[in-house]
């Protein structure tokens, strides 16, 4: 949940000065930067009609859930559920890019190296199934946009 107090607001962009520290010294070093696939399979990235196969590593990141309420509706069980900690993400270093799930991604949104594949514009075989995609995504804070903002007369 947002830090809402003076405090809170005033500090928010200071929270990604190890993120620039990192990049700068990974900017200094000039070395290579290397990915790591934390997800449970292979990724396979299609760039310029060739395949880039990224191996799983091993080790699968994930965040665990918790469930608080179960309801019926309608003959069909819906559970309310939560994220909780996120379990075997190491810790960031240099130049090391995690693949990991958009869920873990999402729940350590304040990490720059973590990735995970756009699955939005996979390339699918006949039969639905991911192929490839086309590249990796990160999730970083956007612009902060009222509803109200998107209805306005300004032009």
């Amino acid at each position: 949940m947002a830090d809402t107090s003076l405090l809170g607001k005033v500090l928010h962009p200071f929270r990604i000065i190890p993120q620039v520290i990192q990049k700068i010294k990974s900017l200094l070093k000039k070395e290579k930067p290397v990915l790591v696939n934390l997800t449970p399979h292979d990724v396979v990235i299609r760039t310029n009609g060739e395949d880039i196969i990224i191996p799983r590593s091993g080790k699968v990141a994930r965040v665990k859930e918790r469930e608080i309420h179960t309801e019926t509706i309608e003959g069909v069980r819906v559970t309310d559920i939560y994220y909780d900690k996120t379990v075997n993400l190491p810790e960031p270093k240099d130049n090391i890019y995690c693949i990991v799930s958009i869920v873990v991604a999402y729940a350590n949104r304040d990490r720059g190296d973590l990735v995970f594949p756009d699955g939005l514009n996979a390339y699918r075989d006949e039969k639905g199934q991911i192929e490839a995609v086309p590249g990796l995504r990160r999730i970083v804070e956007g612009p902060v946009t009222k509803i109200t903002d998107l209805f306005s007369q300004k032009k």
